[in-house]
């Protein structure tokens, strides 16, 4: 049976994206199932060692309600039930910091650094159809040899920090922690999701794909130049190499999610954990 296994940054990409914003019955603080001990200092979590207070939480709930990614608020018109659930996702988080902790995985200066500059970036190109900027640098090539290092970040990048009201420290912490969560869970998670190739044609079998308009036909049509009446053609539909890439993707974040709730619990289990919500 052929294998392929997921790369790293792949696994925790999914994860990051989907398993910690969904709750989990029986893994979580509100949910009624294996009480937690109330924290009897000014902590308002600990799971193991790793503290979590009042102030950092309000703080990475400002980075939530900006909308960093990594993290997402479930809409309710209760302020302090939208906190409590964001406690939920932060206690998670912190079962995988407690892991991290005990195993001796940090974050580099050196990482952290690679991180921002691949994110500032993205600021950083300039549209050669931009009826100023594009006109500015034509002629000029915008693609190199070796990516462009920056010592700071591009004022189009500090701008949009102005305008969600976060300092540059601020989202720089929660870069930080991101990355610090990703180094974990693609410790412990590499090698568990692997996807088959049976797998993949069992999926496309019970999941077929419905043919598509190419991009070209999408414009013809548009245009009016299409053909018409028997003269048309079918649309056609994704390749199936491409249609194998698509039922990847699926089953790989599908298997990922299973993985790490699966691994949660075991988490769950070997640290203990004590909240107190009243501080919200």
């Amino acid at each position: 049976m052929a294998k392929n296994r997921v790369k790293n940054s792949r696994v925790a990409s999914v994860i990051l994206t989907g398993a910690l914003a969904v709750l989990l019955v029986g893994v979580f603080l509100f949910s009624g199932c294996g009480e937690r001990e109330q924290v009897r200092d000014d902590a308002l979590a600990r799971v193991g060692e790793t503290v979590l207070k009042l102030p950092e939480f309000n703080e990475l709930f400002e980075l939530a309600e900006a909308g960093f990614s990594g993290y997402g608020l479930g809409y309710t018109a209760n302020r302090k039930e939208t906190r409590r659930q964001f406690l939920n996702q932060l206690v998670e988080e912190m079962f995988v910091l407690e892991y991290a902790r005990v195993n001796g995985l940090v974050l580099t200066p050196e990482a952290l650094q690679k991180a921002e500059q691949e994110i500032w970036r993205d600021y950083t190109f300039v549209n050669p159809d931009d009826p100023i900027l594009g006109k500015i640098k034509a002629g000029e090539e915008q693609e190199q040899a070796e990516p462009q290092e920056l010592s700071e970040p591009p004022e189009a990048f500090t701008s949009v920090l102005r305008d969600q009201a976060l300092t540059f420290q601020l989202w720089e912490k929660g870069l930080a922690r991101r990355l610090l969560l990703e180094q974990a869970i693609s410790r412990e998670l590499d090698g568990r999701v692997q996807v088959s190739e049976e797998e993949i044609e069992a999926y496309l079998a019970e999941n077929p794909v419905i043919p598509q308009m190419r991009p070209e036909e999408d414009t013809a049509y548009e245009k009016g130049e299409a053909p018409e009446g028997e003269d048309a053609a079918e649309p056609k539909g994704p390749s199936l190499e491409e249609q194998k890439r698509i039922a990847r993707k699926v089953l790989e974040a599908q298997k990922a999610q299973d993985e790490y709730a699966e691994w949660l619990l075991e988490l769950k289990e070997r640290f203990p954990v004590s909240v107190r919500p009243d501080l919200l």
